[in-house]
């Protein structure tokens, strides 16, 4: 409810209390012509709704949270209603109607006063120094309290969607600020997908989950330059990582390219030779084999020195050639990770 119709309301029934209790008064006076305290009320009112426009917009993002306050509201409202059908009825019933609405509208003004003077406590908090926009972060790395609960957060990227969606963040050895693109870890999710599913996304984001391509294009094309962090674990304990330091994908009419410029890292650099390969999946292989043979829907390209998104094995040794989780600067291609996960994060975080 508007602000100028709170003031309407409250005008409205002191009009009405002051009429009541002028018929208490003396016993000479007669009774007030209700529908004519009502006209005042609504030629009084538009003219406080004209005088209160200019400032509205402002209080209604003030008023945005006060859910509780439209509730009262509309008790206050069906009260009144009540008033203007049962108006004929005794002074003493209709008075004692006006002072309990009186007494809620007093809580309403009560709460509309804290809400526009107390400070916005619920403001976001970023992990990066600087100004920062208010409202949903686009990434792990401007952390919200606000938006994000322990490593999981609620994010917008304009260009993708004005809805949001949820991501999962990473701090590790490499830094904070990480969003987690794709995870593998226990075989729970099945990536043999079509394009539609790499497309858009899949499996859960407190487990194993490929965030989405569209999403990815969007990520990596609108928030300036891009990391791509590697982090890979095999059936030994043994953790190794790989670090590249201009990651994006392109468009859907492009097959989502990959870039990703320079290496570093000590899982050796086997990514690079998928530079600027299109995306293939099992229902859209461009490439009318590495699909079928390795399993997995990625950058493939003759076909592969990498296959993150391939078979899920619970040992190391895989069924057939390439088509685990695959790296092969860290494991031969006849063994399969245990883990991999992919994030990316701002260049300059």
């Amino acid at each position: 409810m508007h602000f100028s119709i709170y003031v309407g309301v409250i005008l409205f029934l002191g009009l009405l209390c002051d009429a009541a209790n002028a018929e208490l008064d003396g016993e000479n006076h007669t009774d007030v012509d209700l529908k004519t305290w009502i006209d005042k009320v609504i030629v009084s009112n538009a003219k406080i709704q004209s005088q209160l426009e200019l400032t509205q917009s402002k209080l209604e993002d003030q008023l945005a949270t006060t859910g509780k306050v439209e509730q009262e509201t509309k008790y206050t409202n069906e009260i009144l209603e009540t008033i203007l059908q049962q108006s004929g009825e005794g002074r003493n019933k209709s008075v004692d109607f006006f002072e309990e609405i009186r007494g809620n509208l007093r809580q309403i003004a009560s709460k509309i006063d804290k809400i526009v003077v107390e400070p916005k406590s619920h403001l976001s908090v970023y992990r990066i120094g600087g100004p920062k926009t208010l409202g949903y972060p686009k990434s792990c790395a401007e952390y919200s309290e606000e938006y994000c609960d322990d490593d999981i957060c609620r994010i917008k990227v304009p260009r993708y969607s004005s809805e949001e969606f949820v991501v999962a963040c990473d701090d590790n050895k490499e830094g904070k600020g990480w969003t987690i693109i794709q995870k593998r870890q226990d075989g729970t999710v099945n990536f043999q997908r079509n394009w539609v599913d790499y497309k858009s996304g899949f499996g859960n984001v407190n487990g194993e989950y490929w965030i989405g391509l569209d999403k990815l294009h969007a990520l990596t094309t609108t928030q300036g330059r891009q990391e791509l962090l590697v982090i890979l674990e095999d059936y030994h304990g043994n953790t190794k990582y790989a670090r590249y330091d201009a990651f994006e994908v392109g468009p859907e009419s492009q097959r989502y390219k990959l870039k990703l410029g320079s290496y570093k890292g000590d899982a050796g650099d086997s990514l690079s030779y998928h530079e600027n390969a299109g995306f293939h999946t099992k229902n859209n292989d461009g490439t009318r084999k590495c699909v079928r043979d390795y399993k997995g829907g990625w950058w493939y390209k003759n076909c592969l020195r990498t296959n993150p998104n391939g078979i899920y094995y619970r040992s190391e040794k895989a069924a057939f050639l390439g088509s685990g989780i695959y790296w092969k600067s860290f494991v031969d291609g006849n063994y399969s990770l245990k883990s991999i996960k992919l994030l990316i994060r701002p260049k300059d975080y």
